[in-house]
């Protein structure tokens, strides 16, 4: 079970992207197959489901969490590892961290994000010419009436 990740039984995060889509997954890292509108959505999938299963009960990380993969081939604390060491092992839902992102307006420039979530690594990136300029994004009008919904 060296490949157990507590943050789908633990986690939702949410962020509403530049078209105001709002995607709801278990974490920032994990690139979902599908789509999730609504937390309910995300809470009664089937990719949820098989996401927690596989991570029960095989000793390999799933598609979708390819960047922990990623960093722990490379030796570096992946957020699997770190969160584990928060969280715990979890085999029932039950959520306790809720991670939601309206915008990117963030003071800090952290080495594990990128400019669509820090304004701060924004500028740090075109300094280096990796973006030409910074975008800052502001949805939380919107982020908020999802959560009503």
């Amino acid at each position: 079970m060296n490949k157990y990740c507590p943050k789908p039984f633990a986690s939702i995060h949410m962020y509403t992207d530049q078209d105001l889509n709002p995607t709801v997954r278990p974490c920032c890292n994990y690139k979902p197959i599908k789509q999730y509108i609504t937390i309910n959505d995300y809470l009664q999938s089937s990719e949820l489901a098989s996401l927690q299963q596989h991570l029960l009960t095989k000793e390999s990380l799933p598609v979708g969490c390819e960047a922990c993969k990623i960093e722990e081939d490379n030796n570096l604390p992946s957020l699997r590892k770190k969160y584990f060491n928060v969280l715990g092992h979890m085999t029932q839902t039950k959520i306790v961290d809720l991670e939601i992102f309206p915008g990117n307006a963030c003071n800090l420039s952290c080495l594990s994000c990128n400019p669509s979530h820090s304004t701060k690594s924004g500028q740090e990136y075109a300094k280096l010419g990796w973006i030409k300029q910074v975008k800052s994004i502001n949805h939380e009008e919107h982020a908020l009436e999802v959560i009503k919904s």
